[in-house]
């Protein structure tokens, strides 16, 4: 992917802490605007929250099962969401489990 003016990329690192996706090389001579980790969580304290939900908003509208629902219905959904890391070979759902 090529990336011109007004673009921007590393706003996933920043927001969850998460080691960068990508590797940015210039193929040209240019000029970023940068932002730390820390600057960016100092700025925007609680909105990063909010960018976060909107995130993961955007995911739940991709669910089928989930497509019908309005926005408050969504919102609900994913305020009651969490985030659950499993090692490899654990049971993530078993079979006849309600």
């Amino acid at each position: 992917q090529r990336l011109g003016t007004g673009n921007y990329f590393g706003e996933r690192a920043l927001m969850t802490n998460e080691p960068r996706a990508a590797d940015i090389i210039a193929e040209t001579q240019c000029t970023v605007f940068a932002l730390d980790s820390d600057d960016f969580h100092e700025i925007l304290g609680d909105l990063n929250v909010v960018l976060e939900k909107n995130d993961n908003l955007r995911i739940l509208r991709a669910v089928p099962i989930l497509s019908k629902l309005n926005n408050t219905e969504l919102r609900a959904v994913n305020d009651l969401m969490y985030c659950k890391t499993f090692k490899k070979g654990e049971n993530i759902i078993t079979q006849g489990d309600l």
